[in-house]
């Protein structure tokens, strides 16, 4: 049995299967360490007996309904950010296929083959350019 109330001169104490409240009156019950000793043996419509009441932590239902609705809102909460934050991600993405990269390198940032290339165009660049021109100056 578990303790729901305690007063100076009565013991209301709830059945541990079943929940069923039984009410001890004063002469009934002596108080110990961890909770009280029954004088006479308590029994149950369930079939419980018990001759001793401990303190326990007893959930109502409202509490029980708070907890649940508490739950599924932090629950919620967490689906919506997820959603969001995998939104935002496929977001940028696509962004960064359809935009291309157009930030100009620093000259010191390149690697050895992209300065190689481009070494090979500005001479094509260099060579259309002399065969563009007159020969001696016409």
């Amino acid at each position: 049995m578990k303790i729901v109330r305690q007063q100076n001169d009565f013991l209301v104490i709830s059945c541990t299967r079943c929940s069923q409240q039984h009410v001890i009156e004063y002469p009934g019950f002596n108080k110990t360490t961890q909770g009280y000793q029954l004088v006479k043996t308590v029994t149950c419509r369930c079939g419980n007996i018990s001759n001793a009441a401990k303190w326990e932590k007893v959930i109502s239902s409202r509490t029980k309904d708070r907890l649940a609705d508490a739950y599924i809102m932090i629950k919620g909460t967490i689906g919506i950010i997820f959603f969001i934050v995998v939104v935002i991600f496929v977001f940028k993405g696509c962004s960064a296929m359809i935009e291309p990269n157009n930030e100009k390198k620093n000259f010191n940032d390149i690697t050895e083959k992209e300065y190689n290339d481009f070494m090979k165009w500005d001479a094509k660049e260099q060579q259309k350019k002399r065969d563009e021109s007159p020969a001696f100056g016409k």
